[in-house]
């Protein structure tokens, strides 16, 4: 038997999890659609009840619904932050010009909201590699280091990945 496993608790412990998600799920997700339209309404009921199972305890017995709805909002209101983070980081992305030379970058001179849609279609590793060249400044033997590779292949990933967005941007038609 598994430590800090109790035979039956664990048991009626889950059922009552259950029992709380088939009760209250339509109507959490009722609120987040209606109130917070522009969000991963998935992502924020994922997080809902993640968070629901790890502090099941705290849930009050009266008041679960306007518990999980709590949670809920709050979840949304990370998600917005999160999301408003994004844009103001890749605002600046696409405003940075290269001092030394002509912009090597695929976005100059593009649609901020084409730029975020094909900047989210990318691999996450393309991304940060992105980031970390256009957002943080680094190249060559920074940008090797911060990625745990050679400087030729930092290169090598940082060429492929703006020829990815290029390639994305260019099949939405983004104007230049």
């Amino acid at each position: 038997m598994m430590a800090g496993v109790v035979p039956g608790k664990d048991d009626q412990r889950r059922r009552a999890y259950e029992d709380l998600f088939r009760a209250n799920y339509r109507a959490v997700q009722g609120f987040v659609q209606a109130q917070y339209p522009n969000v991963d309404t998935a992502q924020v009921m994922s997080n809902t009840f993640e968070i629901a199972l790890r502090r099941f305890e705290d849930i009050p017995q009266d008041a679960e619904r306007g518990w999980l709805i709590g949670v809920a909002r709050n979840c949304c209101r990370n998600e917005l932050r999160a999301e408003r983070r994004r844009r103001r980081r890749l605002a600046e992305v696409a405003s940075l010009q290269r001092i030394d030379g002509p912009s090597t970058s695929p976005i100059s001179g593009l649609d901020l909201d084409a730029v975020l849609t094909a900047f989210r279609q990318l691999r996450p590793s393309d991304q940060e590699v992105m980031l970390l060249a256009e957002w943080h400044g680094l190249l060559g033997r920074d940008l090797a280091a911060a990625l745990g590779v050679s400087p030729s292949a930092a290169a090598v990933r940082l060429h492929r990945a703006r020829q990815r967005l290029r390639s994305l941007l260019d099949e939405d038609g983004g104007e230049r």
